[in-house]
């Protein structure tokens, strides 16, 4: 027997959750930017200490770690756009234009995680020029 839609999912979910995602059937909040960097900077761990709070961060790496952390907010909100309309589909059936919308939602997802990659470079990039020069 094949897993339901929710439980297809859930894996996907295990893994974003380690980055701070939480279910949820409000929208996703604004991320508190330092709390979301304790979670993220392990990303750029290395065998020195890893980065600095965020508030200790040169300005050129702050602004990229940013756009890292707003990035993976954004993430959250539209995965909960993906649920939203996948769950419609459910309940109201296949019909194209449920499908586009959420074919849709899925690219916008899909190329959020492609830029939240390119953003994880530019910090690590950021952070080497300061570590190495």
């Amino acid at each position: 027997m094949r897993p339901g839609p929710v439980a297809n999912e859930e894996g996907r979910r295990g893994v974003l959750r380690r980055f701070g995602y939480q279910a949820s059937d409000k929208p996703a909040p604004i991320a508190d930017p330092q709390a979301a960097w304790d979670l993220l900077r392990a990303d750029f761990a290395s065998r020195e200490e890893g980065p600095l709070p965020l508030d200790q961060l040169h300005p050129d790496v702050r602004e990229s770690a940013l756009a890292y952390i707003e990035q993976r907010a954004r993430l959250d909100r539209l995965m909960d756009a993906c649920d939203a309309a996948h769950l419609r589909i459910l309940e109201e059936g296949p019909q194209p234009a449920l499908v586009e919308a959420y074919a849709s939602d899925r690219d916008a997802y899909e190329d959020a995680v492609e830029d939240f990659g390119a953003l994880r470079v530019r910090v690590q990039a950021a952070l080497d020029i300061l570590r190495f020069g």
